[in-house]
């Protein structure tokens, strides 16, 4: 190998990097950053990314300075508000949404889905429910739930099926019959995820469906939902209910008569 040249272990590598230098890009160069990234906090930070092996120190110092001397910038000259040029971006692609040929898959970059995979084996859901489980932070909790639904999206935009039965089934089961803050704070969670990829959906709709029926027998379904003509017999009588809508009964324990006890337990 040439003097100088890095082994990357694995294609991940790159994704990777490359995130963390946009990252340091943005931390060296945002004036709103006050405290900026030293090399010993970027080297560091990037420690074990080589598939649990450390990159060169010499390589990540000469990324540092190479960033920190000339900036990574959209258009090469011209000095201008990167966020505010991807905001006009986002604004002219939602125009050119409803009348464009192309899928979003379509439009996707190479790599983007590629680094989507990557981001999905670090389980992101699993950390966001860990959080969203043990906090009592409300602004924690909001965080969290605009994590559930920025996976969501970005699942079903690389349609990425696992992703999206695996959210759902973690979103519906915190709405419970208690209707609990977390409850009411992961219903618009559930509710846009399941609207925009019902067509992914597999073994996540076991979950959508006892998510419905909780719904239901809490009365917060609307009748044009729960009322349907289709359930009825030919002569217009409805049909016999196939399920109770009410809450399952608390579960109470049985009194042992004195025969019963001394026998140790009933039938």
């Amino acid at each position: 190998m040439p003097l100088g040249w890095v082994v990357f272990n694995n294609a991940d590598v790159p994704f990777i990097l490359s995130y963390s230098i946009i990252m340091l890009n943005t931390d060296l160069h945002n004036p709103g950053v006050k405290n900026k990234m030293t090399l010993q906090e970027f080297i560091r930070n990037n420690r074990g990314l080589n598939a649990s092996e450390d990159l060169p120190p010499h390589f990540l110092e000469e990324v540092y300075e190479s960033i920190r001397e000339e900036p990574i910038r959209l258009h090469e000259g011209e000095l201008q508000d990167d966020t505010a040029y991807w905001d006009r971006i986002m604004r002219r692609q939602e125009a050119m949404d409803e009348f464009s040929t192309f899928s979003p898959v379509q439009r996707a970059g190479a790599h983007e889905r590629d680094m989507f995979g990557v981001m999905w084996e670090t389980q992101p859901v699993a950390t966001l429910k860990k959080a969203f489980e043990t906090t009592h932070d409300q602004a924690v909790l909001l965080q969290c739930i605009t994590g559930f639904m920025d996976i969501g999206r970005v699942a079903t935009y690389f349609t990425h099926a696992e992703a999206l039965n695996t959210l759902v089934d973690v979103q519906c089961g915190y709405v419970n019959y208690w209707m609990t803050v977390r409850s009411q704070m992961a219903l618009p969670a559930v509710i846009q995820t399941v609207s925009q990829s019902a067509n992914l959906l597999r073994e996540g709709w076991a979950s959508v469906v006892e998510f419905l029926l909780r719904l239901a027998a809490l009365d917060l379904l609307p009748s044009s939902l729960v009322e349907l003509d289709d359930f009825s017999d030919p002569t217009g009588k409805p049909l016999t209910r196939l399920c109770v809508w009410s809450p399952p009964p608390p579960r109470l324990a049985k009194k042992l008569t004195e025969g019963e006890a001394a026998r140790g337990g009933g039938a």
